[in-house]
């Protein structure tokens, strides 16, 4: 009796299949990356102020009685100040670290949105090349700053919790003395993903391991020290034992942001990469 009284495919009692509209990042190229990769940046700068947080509550052991070789350690490192600068200042080398991966995962996801068809679509449409790949790498350059910063703030939050007492503006300054190393290593991805989408993210991920251990081994193992000029964090200062030099930083940063400004152009001059 019921079946009869309805229409095929239908049913007696309707259901509502209609959700609400969810705009956000629908306007643009840039607004689009930020509504696909938002979790994922969130994950990273969550990464990266556990990681902060961590170094900041193990700085307690620092300021206690340090055997005399791990002080001997630290000094390899050429960093100078208190044991416990000194510590802050290699700390935030490993930061550096998760901080300049974060370049990875944003290369890797503009790879796979040109490289599975979906940019294709995106190109169809009044959206300039140069707009979607600038947008992309300034959505990964945004994730570095705020990474980095809040590797700075987690630290001193940790530092602060066992009474260690740095500054506010010591540590978020450190936290901030990682960025231009990392926006380096987005250029050079950058540059990859301009000429070869597909490895972008594995030389990201190839340049900043490998310039970790290069810093490890050229500061423990005598007579290597010349190896780590050949390192992305050569030109860091281990901040807070070192104080960051401003014409460092603004070249680093130049260099870095040049790269993205290269790579943008060679992207702009060659074709789609499908498949």
């Amino acid at each position: 009796v019921l079946s009869s009284r309805r229409d095929a495919g239908s049913s007696v009692f309707a259901s509502d299949d209609v959700t609400p509209l969810r705009p956000f990042g629908l306007g643009s190229p840039l607004g689009l990356a930020a509504r696909l990769d938002l979790p994922v940046l969130v994950a990273w700068c969550v990464g990266a102020a556990a990681t902060g947080l961590a170094f900041g509550f193990i700085a307690k052991i620092a300021t206690g009685s340090i055997p005399e070789s791990m002080s001997s350690t630290l000094d390899k490192f050429g960093a100078q100040g208190s044991f416990v600068e000194q510590y802050f200042g290699v700390a935030f080398l490993l930061a550096a670290t998760v901080v300049a991966l974060l370049a990875a995962g944003q290369l890797g996801a503009a790879s796979e949105e040109e490289t599975t068809g979906r940019l294709v679509h995106l190109l169809a449409g009044p959206v300039r090349r140069v707009r979607w790949f600038g947008g992309r790498l300034g959505l990964a350059a945004a994730g570095i700053v705020v990474a980095g910063l809040l590797a700075g703030v987690g630290a001193w939050a940790g530092a602060a919790s066992q009474g260690v007492d740095l500054g506010f503006a010591t540590l978020v300054g450190a936290g901030l003395n990682v960025v231009p190393s990392a926006l380096v290593a987005l250029g050079i991805g950058a540059v990859v993903l301009a000429l070869a989408p597909r490895a972008a993210a594995v030389s990201v991920y190839a340049v900043v391991i490998g310039s970790l251990l290069v810093d490890l081994v050229s500061s423990m193992v005598d007579g290597l020290a010349w190896l780590g000029r050949v390192s992305l964090f050569h030109t860091m200062a281990l901040a807070p034992a070192d104080a960051p030099d401003p014409v460092t930083l603004a070249v680093t940063t130049a260099v870095g942001v040049g790269l993205c400004l290269a790579a943008t152009g060679l992207f702009a001059h060659r074709d789609v990469a499908l498949g």
